[in-house]
């Protein structure tokens, strides 16, 4: 999306800006599509609790929290150090030479 944003900025034929105009707001609309399609999963009963549950975690809102929603109840993992190090939430610091 940014990559079309900035290729249209750049663009120096009119047509060409009319062409990246028309993809970025065809990819926008697309995007509002996705955003309620997200919202109406995560107002199910069976989702509604979990993703209210998720975005008490600091810095982790309504679209984030459908994301973990979603891989916590249909991953299987052996581990919670396993899901949270997949979801980013538990880095881990990597010495040269070590695998």
């Amino acid at each position: 999306m940014r990559g079309n944003e900035n290729r249209h900025h750049a663009a120096k034929d009119e047509e060409a800006a009319k062409a990246y105009a028309e993809i970025i707001k065809a990819m926008n609309e697309q995007l509002e599509v996705l955003k309620e399609k997200i919202k109406e999963q995560t107002e199910k009963p069976n989702c509604k609790e979990g993703v209210k549950r998720l975005e008490t975690i600091p810095a982790i809102g309504r679209m984030t929290a459908a994301v973990l929603f979603h891989h916590l109840t249909s991953s299987k993992f052996e581990t919670s150090n396993k899901f949270a190090a997949f979801a980013g939430l538990s880095p881990q610091q990597k010495n040269p030479g070590q695998a």
